[in-house]
């Protein structure tokens, strides 16, 4: 065992050894002599990102007394101060040559990636909400020393269960060494799911006390609390307060049924009033700093796609051959013949001045995305037009549509302007996205009408929801009377603040705080209804629970004029991804659980969800490395979505392609140029080998970032050759310059 960092990873023989080491050291400490050397030679840091004393001092003091150097970090004298990363801190210590490394930190999962970086041995000290698996040895070791032995007794462990992190690893400490537990709280109190946990819950002390051998009390974690989960203390303290009833004999098992996790608590806590809002406070004086001040990488060199029309490739006749035509209109096997940019012949035996092989390949409608964020303008290191554009023409796409979360917003036709001079000459057409609100504030109408002059045809806050309901009721009837269509990231902030993934099973286990499904559903909901009441057009962005996916099936059924798309990772990866503590697999909406991606996957086979859009969204090293609940959400997608939905949907590559191709442009307003293989049409084509298998690698393929998630994944079907506006901007796999 080279590292500790949960009980989880422990069997109850690895404890057993632990308690009775525990043991001998424990009678070295009755000596007039305490000092062990069975650590004379190695060095211990002690890194510590919490205030601590009881924990530092013990560590510190452990490693002296075996004859260990100590060296003590302190955020409030580092370079933390400066900007520095936790990658950058981690590695400047290693470089010292330490042995071992004792880690405290308010985030969940911090020992698990700062193990990546360093070869020494690394004990968590405590990790957010998540695991302090010292302490539960030492509560262990305490238990076992007043009773022999774990074996049989019963433990009540009572009060603020959910932020604890001692609690979890007790749980699993206690019952692998052979206790009953039962947890103790008002259900605010206690983790969203215990689904897992080897526990029995009781919301009533009284009701248990008689029962128990041993009573652990916890301490209220109000530095983790981002809301008022209990009206007071005075409240909270009387119904786990146990009460002596004179001449009661002690309760026995199954005397009392003691109220269950989802039913009410004795007196009602909330009793009609809203709880107030608390801010969260974060130890460590790292957590609001700015920048991390690592350096950005440079940016790939990509020989830009020519954007002089006149004399190039556009201008030479060239036939697509041998390749199964696919678009709405059916298929067929035929050439395609393209002469200045238009498609002027499809059928059999074409002859051209230049030949594209297309052999064993699908030649369809370039692919439209729905969803990309180019981060140009304001977050270059990131994304820019001609990056982004790149990875999406690699990916067979000859349109995407660029989010407006930039810096600045795309909120008033002066930045539509830039964005669209930018994208001029890139690899794909890149349609512009404006903000729903000026700065995406969700405060006060943006000037859509302007907008909508320049060609904007769709609208969103996309990364926050419109949370102002009568706002966006103004916001629906004014883009009626303009054709344009509003798109929704749904989700209601009093639910999502200060989560970082998916509320259930995996984020109780793993102790971080997690977003309902409902934060999602409660706005597809108000939503839908406003689309009722206004007729105008609504899409809803990134789709993730099966909820949302049967309500907007149920509106679409009803005839309202809603759409909807997914994003492969919806479909392709659950919240149990996050049990890695990597934060490549942050993203909003969150991952969420199996049946939701079965009933996403159920969506796009039926049609339910129109669109599959990758939600690209690239994110620098440096911001990655962060602590989980730190890092800012977002995965990329261009490059991979069609393996991906080849690969894991099991539909028909038409029907894949439509999700990808047609219905995208339809929504997007751009199927006068986008999504079809016919004579007269601008060719903006892709050419698609469906055999084609391939392993995605981390290395972010075009893009000026790495944030891949399906690192190591065997796929399915790749993009063989892109033309773009009758331009060759893929062949054979390569970008063409």
């Amino acid at each position: 065992m080279r590292h500790l960092l949960s009980i989880a990873d422990l069997e109850r023989s690895d404890l057993e050894s632990l308690l009775q080491l525990t043991d001998r050291f424990v009678e070295v400490s009755k000596r007039p002599i305490r000092n062990v050397p069975a650590l004379r030679g190695k060095t211990v840091v002690s890194l510590f990102f919490e205030d601590s004393t009881r924990t530092r001092l013990s560590f510190e003091t452990a490693a002296k007394r075996l004859g260990a150097d100590v060296m003590t970090f302190s955020v409030g004298t580092s370079s933390v101060k400066k900007g520095e990363s936790l990658r950058d801190t981690v590695e400047t210590i290693s470089a010292f040559g330490i042995d071992a490394i004792v880690v405290r930190h308010a985030s969940s999962g911090v020992p698990y990636r700062i193990r990546q970086w360093t070869n020494a041995a690394i004990l968590n000290g405590g990790d957010g909400w998540h695991q302090h698996p010292t302490q539960a040895l030492l509560d262990s070791y305490t238990i076992r020393s007043h009773f022999g032995s774990l074996d049989g007794l019963r433990i009540a462990i009572v009060g603020d269960v959910k932020h604890s992190r001692v609690a979890r690893s007790d749980v699993q400490a206690f019952t692998k060494l052979g206790a009953e537990v039962v947890l103790v709280a008002p259900p605010t109190l206690l983790p969203p799911s215990l689904d897992g946990w080897p526990v029995t819950v009781s919301h009533d002390l009284d009701a248990v006390i008689g029962t128990i051998d041993v009573c652990y009390l916890l301490r209220m974690q109000r530095e983790r609390m981002v809301e008022a989960l209990v009206p007071s203390l005075r409240e909270y303290r009387a119904p786990v307060r146990a009460q002596p009833r004179p001449g009661r004999p002690a309760r026995r098992p199954g005397d009392h049924h003691a109220p269950r996790s989802d039913e009410p608590w004795r007196g009602d806590l909330t009793r009609g009033r809203r709880p107030a809002q608390r801010r969260r406070h974060r130890a460590g004086g790292q957590r609001r700093r700015g920048a991390a001040g690592r350096t950005v990488q440079a940016a790939r060199q990509r020989v830009p796609v020519r954007s002089d029309r006149e004399g190039g490739f556009m201008t030479i006749e060239y036939v697509i051959k041998g390749g199964r035509v696919i678009d709405a209109s059916g298929e067929t096997f035929a050439d395609v013949l393209v002469r200045d940019g238009e498609i002027v012949g499809i059928g059999p035996d074409l002859n051209g001045s230049r030949t594209i092989d297309a052999t064993g390949c699908v030649v369809a409608p370039g692919l439209v995305d729905l969803h990309t964020h180019l981060r140009e303008p304001g977050k270059e290191e990131a994304e820019t037009i001609e990056s982004g554009s790149n990875a999406a023409a690699l990916g067979g796409y000859t349109a995407v549509l660029a989010m407006p979360n930039t810096t600045p917003a795309i909120d008033c036709a002066s930045v539509v302007r830039d964005v669209q001079a930018i994208a001029r000459g890139v690899a794909c057409d890149v349609e512009v996205a404006g903000a729903i609100t000026v700065g995406r504030a969700g405060e006060q109408l943006a000037p859509m009408g302007e907008m909508s002059d320049l060609g904007v045809k769709i609208f969103t806050d996309d990364g926050t929801g419109v949370q102002d309901i009568r706002l966006m009721r103004r916001a629906l009837e004014y883009a009626r009377g303009l054709g344009v269509t509003l798109a929704q990231h749904c989700e209601v902030s009093e639910l999502s603040a200060g989560t970082c993934m998916h509320e259930g099973e995996v984020s109780s286990r793993l102790g971080m705080p997690g977003q309902p499904a409902e934060a999602e559903e409660l706005m597809v909901m108000r939503d839908i209804a406003l689309a009722r009441m206004t007729g105008a057009r609504m899409h809803f962005l990134h789709l993730s629970t099966a909820g949302s996916v049967a309500m907007v099936a149920s509106a679409k059924a009803a005839g309202l004029p809603v759409t909807c798309e997914a994003a492969p990772h919806h479909f392709t990866l659950t919240d149990e991804c996050v049990s890695s503590f990597d934060p490549v697999f942050k993203v909003h909406p969150p991952l969420r659980t199996a049946g939701d991606v079965d009933a996403v996957r159920a969506g796009l086979l039926s049609g339910s969800i129109d669109a599959i859009a990758t939600d690209h969204a690239p994110h620098p090293a440096y911001e990655k490395e962060k602590p989980f609940d730190e890092a800012p959400p977002g995965m990329l997608g261009l490059e991979y979505a069609l393996a991906l939905a080849l690969t894991e949907l099991g539909m028909d590559i038409a029907e894949v392609l439509a999700r990808l191709s047609w219905k995208p442009a339809e929504i997007a307003g751009i199927a006068d140029r986008h999504g079809a293989v016919a004579v007269g049409r601008v060719a903006n084509l892709c050419v698609i080998d469906p055999n084609h298998e391939w392993t995605i690698d981390g290395s972010g393929g075009a893009s000026r970032s790495t944030n891949v998630p399906y690192v190591g994944r065997t796929v399915r079907g790749k993009v063989r050759h892109t033309i773009h506006r009758g331009v060759p901007t893929v062949l054979d796999y390569e970008l063409q310059s």
